[in-house]
């Protein structure tokens, strides 16, 4: 029956449906998220060269854009491409643009560090070290992670100082 003529009565036209895409494996929202998956995937050599000649364009789940580094071996955009699909388990594509994109993930990093240390240069305590020591640099900073707190649960009981025998037990701070 043509497209736009009138159906007899009781039939319904059958609409083909879009078929949906298939869902990755493993969600990619990030080049720290492809870097990852080259660790656990045992890929150092395409891990490296991601961190330092790939600049994010625009990631979707199966679309990656990208803009190389002029010493970027070019092979990179098909193994990019290879693994992802093999990783993830839908197709991807990678494509090159022209777009400055974000910055690396080795130029981030450096980034931050170098704000690190800035930011220690500024602390008084820190300046006041530098300017005790001639010559003393900072060379590194590093950032403690904040203790996770545990849940709120009552501490245990303390422990006896005698035991049932009236023996001292070992360990107990008993002052004669």
């Amino acid at each position: 029956v043509p497209a736009g003529s009138a159906l007899p009565q009781g039939i319904e036209r059958m609409e083909p449906k879009a078929q949906e895409a298939p869902l990755p494996t493993v969600n990619v929202n990030s080049l720290d998220d492809i870097a990852d998956l080259c660790t656990k995937n045992r890929s150092p050599v395409l891990r490296a060269q991601l961190r330092q000649f790939v600049h994010l364009v625009k990631l979707e789940p199966g679309r990656l854009e990208i803009r190389l580094e002029a010493q970027c071996p070019p092979a990179i955009v098909n193994e990019l491409k290879a693994r992802l699909t093999e990783w993830t388990g839908i197709t991807w594509w990678v494509t090159l643009s022209n777009e400055m994109g974000s910055p690396t993930l080795v130029e981030v990093e450096h980034s931050n560090r170098e704000a690190r240390l800035l930011d220690a240069r500024q602390d008084p305590d820190v300046a006041a070290i530098l300017a005790r020591f001639p010559g003393a640099k900072i060379t590194d900073v590093r950032i403690k992670a904040a203790a996770i707190e545990e849940d709120d649960k009552p501490a245990p009981p303390p422990a006896a100082v005698e035991s049932d025998d009236g023996d001292i037990l070992p360990g107990d701070d008993i002052e004669f």
